[in-house]
């Protein structure tokens, strides 16, 4: 794990990769070919993420199993101006790993009324899981000191309160992100106190992205939904505070 693919896999992949804001000194190539091959090519996506609604959760959950979503790649260029008093097709979010060899990389449509966010990876052939790690076995409570740990490498992220009561996320060896677009955690449960959600909040453009835990289990919450994660084939369904 951590080691990129070549350019030739990149270009192997680069038709279908237009959807992704991409970062890396490898983007403009990567999107040019992708817009002058495949751009009208609609793309198949799988829900892969519900809301912090015990409802939605069952809708979104028939969603993921029964049926594929068709989602044409409207992605602009990274040159494009960003509009930071609203959240638009113009603002990508970026999470990178401490090693800084590869990031996530969110980028946000709306439709009807909800935010929906492709993130692509770097490598697109690797697999990311992330692990939400608790320092008792309890429910999440915003005292909690959460730690992020990478299933695979065992790369530690902390994400510690601050005097705002905000959950800011830096990495256990920079202690710091050095990206602006630092993620803050933040933590609670719905009104029947029955499930418990985690949602990992963009400092800048409040854009959230969340994970819930199903029919009240004290397990699924923990985990935050990159598991075994397919840059090319999901995405995330997230909500504007």
């Amino acid at each position: 794990m951590g080691l990129c693919e070549s350019k030739e896999t990149e270009h192997r992949n680069s038709g279908r990769i237009d959807s992704l804001i991409k970062s890396s000194p490898s983007y403009n190539n990567l999107i040019s070919q992708a817009t002058n091959s495949q751009s009208s090519l609609p793309y198949k996506y799988a829900t892969v993420i519900v809301q912090d609604n015990l409802k939605t959760i069952a809708e979104e959950s028939i969603i993921q199993e029964d049926r594929q979503i068709q989602y044409k790649s409207t992605a602009p260029s990274p040159q494009a101006s960003k509009d930071t008093k609203q959240v638009s097709q113009q603002v990508p979010l970026i999470i990178y790993n401490p090693a800084r060899t590869w990031s996530l990389q969110t980028h946000a449509i709306k439709q009807g009324g909800m935010y929906e966010v492709s993130v692509g990876m770097e490598c697109i052939e690797m697999y990311e899981e992330w692990e939400l790690i608790l320092n008792h076995d309890g429910p999440i409570v915003n005292q909690d000191k959460l730690v992020l740990r990478h299933l695979f490498t065992e790369t530690l992220l902390v994400a510690e309160e601050n005097l705002q009561g905000e959950y800011k996320v830096g990495s256990l060896i920079t202690k710091t992100m050095k990206d602006q677009a630092i993620w803050q955690i933040e933590i609670g449960t719905d009104i029947l106190q029955e499930n418990t959600f985690v949602k990992l909040r963009h400092a800048l453009s409040k854009l959230y992205l969340s994970r819930t835990n199903e029919n009240g289990s004290m397990d699924n919450h923990r985990r935050i939904a990159l598991t075994k994660f397919d840059p090319i084939n999901s995405f995330w369904l997230i909500k504007t505070k």
